[in-house]
């Protein structure tokens, strides 16, 4: 069955929460009685159905996210295929010997990806280039 959340509440953390455990809907109780029977319809349809307020407040965030990461994109279109290997396996957590492992690699080797890495980036440690690389797309 679609689902909407109907609150009082008007936090965004609530937002993502019931979307993220399968709301098709977040709605305020305030809500205009024939806007409800609109929802209510439209989730029969299928749809997704947000409060105008909550909508507004997610196409901002998305926006700005959007406007977050593209310099992070820029920067990992900047490196190489192997280097883009290298700073999404330092993304995801992994030393410099785990990453040696994954891509055949010697440690030494890795050292001088992840300096170029760093380098190119402008990063002055692993945490700035794991960052970079969350940002940029290639971890989740």
């Amino acid at each position: 069955p679609a689902v909407a959340m109907l609150t009082t509440f008007d936090i965004d953390e609530y937002v993502s929460l019931a979307l993220r455990f399968g709301a098709n809907g977040f709605l305020l109780k305030d809500i205009e009685p024939i806007m409800l029977v609109r929802a209510i319809r439209d989730l029969a349809r299928g749809g997704a159905v947000l409060d105008p307020g909550v909508a507004a407040r997610m196409v901002n965030a998305h926006r700005d996210g959007q406007r977050a990461s593209a310099p992070a994109r820029e920067l990992i279109a900047s490196l190489s295929e192997r280097e883009r290997e290298v700073v999404t396996l330092i993304g995801q957590g992994l030393s410099n010997a785990e990453i040696g492992g994954r891509l055949h690699l010697s440690e030494a080797t890795v050292k001088g990806y992840v300096s170029a890495v760093l380098s190119k980036i402008g990063a002055a440690n692993r945490v700035q280039a794991a960052l970079l690389a969350y940002r940029g797309g290639l971890v989740d």
